[in-house]
């Protein structure tokens, strides 16, 4: 029994011997060293993936946020600019109506009625930043209307449109502050009358106007710089402004609807 053990030593751990299990163990070694580095390699892999893609994902979170915030800023300045032309309109539209009483009560009762017809337009439409231009067209109607009674016949109104222009999209106000604009910087009377003409061309609307600058009028141009910057965020171009000696016309690209 006892040389049968010894045998069995000899066998497995004579140095003679030793060298198969050696290679079957390096072997075994090497197999198991390969299939770490690889999982390792995958798990690195997936690591950045995963990393890059929330890297992504952040980034385009980042640029959503600041493209919703420039969205909401713009909103905001197209509200405050529109916000600011009421103020304005009214002032004017109040020192008209206490000269009118002063004048001739049956045309500031007339005239009470024209501008409360136009103020109500104006409230219901002031959430919206453009309308279409037969909307502001109307408006404008009421507006030369209010001027009429004020004016009479010292003055001329021309609107040459056709049907399928009036579908395209404008600002609102955008016509009326260019019409008020003709009334507040002109001296006019019936033998020398302002004449007010709107027209297309090229795909935009023409405001014009003979000149006949009053010379104590204040020419600060609000409105105009207030119309070109709400042109500018809505439509991302501004309007365009053409003056001679004797005329001032002012041009607005149409918006389609």
């Amino acid at each position: 029994m006892q040389g049968i053990i010894g045998g069995i030593q000899y066998f497995f751990f004579t140095e003679k011997d030793i060298f198969v299990p050696k290679v079957a163990v390096s072997f075994l070694d090497n197999k198991f060293l390969y299939a770490i580095l690889t999982s390792s390699a995958i798990n690195v892999i997936i690591i950045i993936i995963c990393q890059a893609t929330e890297a992504s994902y952040r980034r385009n979170q980042a640029e959503l946020k600041a493209k919703e915030i420039e969205l909401l800023h713009s909103e905001a300045q197209k509200k405050l600019l529109v916000q600011q032309l009421h103020p304005h309109f009214l002032f004017n539209a109040l020192s008209v109506l206490k000269s009118l009483i002063g004048e001739n009560t049956a045309q500031a009762e007339e005239y009470t009625v024209k501008l409360a017809d136009f103020l109500r337009y104006s409230v219901q439409s002031r959430q919206n930043e453009v309308v279409t231009l037969a909307d502001e067209l109307r408006f404008v109607n009421d507006f030369v209307a209010l001027q009429k009674v004020r004016f009479e016949n010292s003055f001329m109104y021309v609107v040459a449109l056709s049907d399928e222009v009036l579908k395209h999209n404008v600002p609102i106000f955008a016509l009326q502050t260019l019409v008020e604009n003709a009334f507040k910087h002109n001296y006019f009377t019936v033998q020398k009358p302002l004449i007010i003409k709107i027209s297309c061309h090229d795909n935009s609307i023409t405001i014009w106007n003979n000149k006949m600058p009053v010379k104590t009028a204040d020419l600060t141009q609000t409105g105009l710089a207030n119309l070109n910057i709400r042109y500018e965020l809505i439509a991302g171009k501004g309007i365009e402004i053409n003056e001679g000696t004797d005329f001032f016309e002012v041009r607005i690209p149409l918006i389609n609807s």
